[in-house]
Parts: C-alpha cells; structure tokens; sequence
C-alpha cells in the first residue's frame, strides 16, 4: 500500500517541475503531497532531568517542519546547526521507524557552532520506501540516560522515478540538480547536491532555502 501511494505521489511531483526554465532561476522547494504533520519535535525527557530547558535550542535539525521530507539519495548529507558550544556527550542516530536495531549509531561533537553535515558510512545504505528516525541525542547525566534530550525527526527514501533519473543526468552542473530535486519534491537530494558546488552551504541559495522550510533564523554563513 505505502509503495503504491508513493509511486501516484511521485508522479505529481515530477509533473510540477517545468525543464525549460532551470538554469540560474530561483530554488524553489515544492512539498511532496502528503498529510501535514509535526514531524520534528523533542522527547518529553526534555523538559525535566539535568538538560534543562536551557539546552534545547543547541541543536536544529535542517528538516522541513510540517512534513516528512523525501530522498532517492541511499546515503544522503544530513545536515543540522549548533546554536552554541557545549561539551555534554551526544549521539548521532538513524533507525528504521519499525525497526529494532539503529542503522548508523555514532558519536558526534558539539563544540562546533554552524551548520555541521553528516555523510553515512560507506557500506550503510538506506531501503527505498522506507521511513526513517534521526535522532541526536545529548547526553545530561551519562547514570541517567532516561534524563538525555532527544531532538528527532522522521524521513522517507524513495525510488529515483525514471524521467527524474533522466533530468539528473542531463544536468550541466550541482546546481542544476539541486534545483531539480527542489521542484520534485526531494528535500535531502536539493541539499546534497547544493553542497557539492563551489560555495556550497555558504551562499544565498542555501539561505533561501532555510526561508522556505521556516528556519530563517538559522544563518548559513
């Protein structure tokens, strides 16, 4: 049934995307159609324990906020912003929704502030039309794990539809695949090939985009 919807809902995105008027014109994100939803949120440890309220803005995940957003990518860049230092313990997480076991469970530094970017390993791969949890975990009081802020996320990889497929390869440059992705619907795959250009997050599309998904107080630069 979940494979069945995605492929109709594909197929309206795809048929948003006008060819003909890419080149250097404007990044615009088009939202796959879907249900909105609160996807983004914090576990409820986070209000209680030694994290504090004080703690959850550090980190913000650079996602869409009212949807689920979608890949093709089976390794995406996923990226977040650190509002400011801090030298509690934290953990990078990604596990299937129905899954028992994570997928990717690593450590992560945040005395870093900016955007930050995390690439998969190598040999992990991610299964088309299946949602995933990312999690980032900040670890208060490592004799109390139950007291850890959790700042999590939902997300979808898909099937590259063919004529998708087609336009990608057609491409002259990073940009213009990321703003093909944009107009398809596909968050992750608009953001991974946008850093793949020169400038990479530092530039006004990047910025632009942030606008687009109501993190304008995020700064790429």
């Amino acid at each position: 049934m979940l494979r069945r919807v995605i492929i109709s809902l594909l197929a309206v995105s795809i048929n948003y995307i006008n060819w003909g008027v890419l080149a250097q014109s404007r990044i615009t994100y088009v939202p796959p159609a879907q249900k909105k939803q609160q996807v983004r949120h914090e576990s409820q440890s986070a209000t209680r324990g030694s994290c504090r309220k004080d703690l959850r803005d550090v980190v913000t995940l650079i996602v869409p906020q009212d949807h689920l957003g979608w890949t093709t990518k089976d390794r995406p860049i996923l990226f977040f912003h650190v509002s400011r230092k801090i030298e509690n313990r934290a953990l990078f997480t990604i596990a299937e929704v129905q899954g028992r076991s994570a997928l990717v469970e690593t450590p992560i530094n945040l005395s870093q502030t900016g955007i930050q970017q995390f690439q998969f390993p190598q040999k992990t791969r991610l299964k088309s039309n299946q949602e995933y949890l990312w999690t980032i975990t900040i670890i208060c009081n490592p004799r109390y794990l139950s007291e850890s802020l959790e700042i999590q996320t939902k997300f979808l990889k898909v099937s590259s539809p063919s004529q998708f497929s087609s336009q990608l390869a057609s491409a002259k440059s990073d940009r213009e695949k990321s703003e093909l992705s944009a107009r398809a619907g596909f968050w992750y795959d608009t953001l991974f090939y946008l850093s793949k250009t020169p400038l990479g997050i530092h530039q006004p599309d990047f910025q632009n985009l942030l606008e687009q998904i109501n993190l304008s107080q995020i700064d790429s630069n």
